[in-house]
Parts: structure tokens; sequence; C-alpha cells
């Protein structure tokens, strides 16, 4: 089954695993992290909103199975996520009605609603899907704060990092993304009545070979068409490539904005 989506990195191109697991390998520790600091009750029920490569619905699987839980695992494609046990994958548009008439007591979606123009109503469609006391981890960039060069080798790489970062949030805004998504979460949210909200910011400097450089390097490369129609000239993506893997060179990561709360027990 096909789905349209105007999503700006298709999980279907050549270049999305590997993009998938730079991504994974950037923010998975993180993403752990703040799960870690939930009370799920033994043998819970997890839905993983936006699977993509499956690593957090596997590492949900190997948490909550044990115990008798269960994960579903939805995107809109699923290709990348592998069967494990205690997983159940479901191919599904967060536009559409819930896959599941089921009650979770973890909700968790990375970098998927800031995506959607529909992502307020599917919001409050995740908080209908909770259990009582079950809790919803809403994972969003601040693409308010732009990526900066920290050091480059000069002022004309400077512009080039500047110029690029710049005309790929273009894209991703003209597909449908909220820069602000990630800042407008806890109080969207507490608006749909959660309690405990609360929220953790992360961001860090990504030098040449770590995860996020990595990330960037195969944005640039998917995006490549879509940069140059945006005005991008050959020369400069080719130059951007070259900076993530200079030694010397270090940008800011995108901040990765953590937010949960929780439904009234």
């Amino acid at each position: 089954m096909s789905v349209t989506t105007d999503y700006a990195f298709d999980n279907q191109a050549a270049q999305a695993p590997s993009r998938l697991g730079a991504l994974e390998a950037a923010y998975d520790p993180i993403t752990i992290a703040r799960i870690a600091e939930l009370d799920l009750p033994a043998g819970a029920r997890c839905w993983e909103v936006g699977a993509g490569g499956g690593s957090i619905a596997h590492h949900l699987a190997d948490l909550v199975h044990p115990g008798g839980g269960s994960v579903l695992a939805t995107d809109i494609e699923l290709a990348l996520t592998t069967p494990a046990a205690g997983l159940q994958r479901r191919q599904h548009d967060l536009r559409g009605p819930l896959p599941s008439d089921d009650r979770y007591d973890l909700v968790h979606a990375r970098l998927v609603l800031g995506h959607l123009p529909e992502r307020r109503e599917i919001l409050a469609k995740l908080v209908a899907s909770l259990a009582p006391g079950g809790w919803l981890l809403i994972e969003e960039f601040d693409a308010t704060s732009l990526q900066r060069p920290l050091t480059v080798p000069s002022e004309q790489d400077a512009a080039i990092v500047h110029r690029v970062v710049d005309l790929t949030q273009q894209l991703l805004v003209a597909s449908g993304a909220d820069p602000a998504g990630g800042v407008e979460a806890h109080a969207a949210m507490a608006g749909l009545g959660l309690a405990d909200v609360h929220t953790r910011v992360h961001a860090e400097s990504w030098a040449a070979g770590s995860p996020g450089a990595r990330l960037l390097t195969h944005n640039t490369v998917q995006l490549r068409p879509r940069l140059l129609a945006a005005g991008a000239t050959e020369a400069e993506l080719d130059r951007m490539v070259e900076l993530l893997a200079d030694p010397t060179v270090a940008i800011t990561s995108w901040p990765l904005v953590s937010t949960r709360g929780r439904r009234a027990a």
C-alpha cells in the first residue's frame, strides 16, 4: 500500500537507511534516557509512532516484552523496522483514524508531528489513545534556533553553512514542517489536560565523524536536487559535505525538545 506524504525525507530513498542510522546514533541515547524516567507498569503497552528505522521500537520491546508487555510500531513505510519479539508492525498514516482501539501506557513520537500540518489534531488523538496514567512523550526540534558554524576554516565557509542550513529549513517549511514544533509542545500538551508536563532540551556541538555530522551529510545528499532547485550551487553543496568531514569544523546541533505528560489515572 502506498501512502502519499509531503515529508521532505523519503524513507524509501536509497540514502534513507544511512540517514536514519545517523539520526538514531545521534538521538537514541537522549530518548532512551527520557523513557527510563517514566514509571511504566509491568507489562506496559507501548505505541511507537513513526518508527523509522525501528531502534526505539526495538528498545521498548526489549524493555516491556519480558514482563508481558507489547509494542505497536507504526509508520507510513515499515520496510526499515524489522520484526522482534513483542513487536507488532503496522503501516499507518497519522492523518487518518487511530490504528486500533487499544489504549497505551506509553505513546512516543520523535521528529514526526513537526512535519505534519495537522499536528494539533493528531496530538489530540495521541492523548486520546493513552490509558489512564499513561505517558505521552513528544520529541521535536526547536528549528527556530537554526544550526550555525562554531569553527570553520573561513568566513566564506561560514557563509556556505548558513546558506545550506537556511535553504534546508525553507524546504522543510515548504513541506509542512513547523520550526517551532518543539517549543510549542509543552503548552499544547498541558492544554489537552495532561498532568506532570515536563520539558528537557538537548543541544551540543557536532564535529566531523559524529553521528550528527553524518546526519547533516545525509540530509544534504538526499535533499541535493531540491536544494539546487531552491538556489544552492553544486559548489556550495560539495563544500558543505567537505566541511562536515573536516575535523577542524564544528556546527551546532538542532536543539531536541523532549516533552512528556501524563493522562490522569
